[in-house]
């Protein structure tokens, strides 16, 4: 899916720029990556964590974060988020506790 790569190491807030990319979580200590409202429509973003530290996925604004699998995102897993339409509804789905 992913045609770009960003790398990530710190708190990070999703832009409607890292549409249809993936992000590479590396860290040696926890940090959050947040969901903002007003993302681009059909937006959809890849995440793989090959650092050492459990990132926790959080919302801002009137986001709203569906999840069945949970928020914590472990070391060596990938996730994805996906915004269907124009709603600030997103899933997040993946390898999460």
């Amino acid at each position: 899916m992913s045609n770009i790569q960003k790398n990530i190491n710190t708190n990070y807030t999703i832009l409607s720029g890292d549409n249809n990319t993936l992000l590479v979580l590396s860290a040696a200590s926890a940090f959050n990556i947040t969901t903002n409202s007003g993302l681009t429509d059909n937006f959809a973003v890849e995440f793989i964590n090959i650092g050492l530290s459990t990132v926790t996925f959080l919302t801002s604004g009137t986001a709203n974060l569906t999840t069945s699998d949970g928020t914590l995102f472990l070391p060596n897993k990938v996730a994805m988020l996906i915004k269907i339409g124009s709603t600030n509804n997103y899933r997040l789905k993946g390898e999460l506790e």
